[in-house]
């Protein structure tokens, strides 16, 4: 009975699919295709806040100066998702792609307090999806692995946390 699904691949920087840089499309097709099979009605929303990359039409839609800072692409495209969208809506699928950098957001306030902070701005499509699913690609970086926990820090929005989300912006501390 969910009515949204958030779907979290790793499309932070535009790669081709099948880099082993980000998450390949294929294997976002397949969780889509497993989440319709369970959900047939939920619009699955395919959710990244990405970090070096920007797509052209929303350049000018962040108050944050990002100009030089990163790509002005369509990582998207670099990266495959189109055609697996094209194929996953002719199958009947309601399904899209989506920067949650440039989404409503919602303050969720941690209960009792957090470790590090006690609130965090997240993007609305996060917070009111039925389920996400954190779709990481096996990275390595040095001698260790970041996965799914690294993933994550693509659900904050750039706008607020910084691109990068270690710098923060002026109105906000970075992660």
């Amino acid at each position: 009975d969910a009515s949204l699904v958030a779907l979290k691949p790793n499309v932070t920087i535009p790669r081709a699919s099948g880099s082993g840089v980000i998450t390949d499309s294929r294997v976002v097709r397949a969780v889509a295709l497993l989440v319709h099979e369970v959900a047939p009605k939920a619009k699955i929303m395919i959710s990244e806040a990405t970090a070096g990359w920007l797509h052209p039409s929303l350049q000018d839609c962040s108050a944050v100066d990002i100009r030089g800072s990163i790509d002005i692409v369509d990582g998207w495209e670099i990266s495959g998702y189109y055609p697996i969208l094209d194929e996953l809506r002719a199958r009947g699928i309601d399904v899209d792609v989506h920067d949650l950098s440039f989404d409503a957001l919602d303050t969720l306030v941690v209960e009792g307090g957090g470790m590090a902070d006690d609130e965090y701005i997240l993007p609305h499509t996060i917070t009111r999806a039925d389920a996400w699913i954190n779709l990481p690609v096996a990275k390595p970086h040095g001698a260790k692995m970041t996965g799914c926990l690294k993933n994550r820090f693509g659900i904050l929005p750039g706008a607020v946390y910084g691109w990068d989300r270690a710098s923060g912006t002026a109105q906000h501390d970075g992660i």
